[in-house]
């Protein structure tokens, strides 16, 4: 159906005084798609809708940067047990915490991990070890 161009100036004036394109659209008999349509048409967007994905872009950064904030203090924690010199269980949970907050560090910053089943665990240990010294030396 096509609209009139008195129902579309009727419908920028609605949303120009600040009426959502739910009501907008409920007062003119027409969807909600076809008031966003109207509104893209004439260069209007629809405040409702762009205040929500600021809000949204704005929770998703700030999410983002506390969860980079948290795990800055648990690496600086990580390196304060690691330079203790931990043995067996301690230094298993030392190596584990490292490798799953370096995993996460990856993925928050867009790079691909991935998990490989070490072949020989005394290997394994001797590179989470190695890994030690690294992060203890900075």
């Amino acid at each position: 159906m096509r609209l009139s161009d008195e129902t579309k100036q009727g419908i920028a004036a609605s949303l120009l005084a600040g009426v959502s394109q739910h009501q907008t659209a409920k007062t003119y008999k027409v969807s909600s798609g076809t008031v966003h349509t109207v509104a893209r048409s004439l260069g209007l967007t629809d405040p409702e809708h762009s205040s929500m994905k600021k809000a949204n872009a704005a929770r998703v950064k700030y999410s983002a940067d506390k969860r980079r904030e948290l795990s800055d203090i648990l690496f600086a924690r990580v390196q304060v047990l690691a330079s203790a010199e931990p043995t067996g269980q301690e230094l298993k949970d030392v190596v584990m915490s490292y490798a799953i907050l370096t995993d996460k560090r990856r993925l928050e910053d867009g790079q691909a991990t991935q998990y490989v089943q070490p072949s020989d665990p005394h290997a394994a240990i001797s590179q989470g070890r190695e890994r030690l010294k690294l992060l203890q030396t900075g």
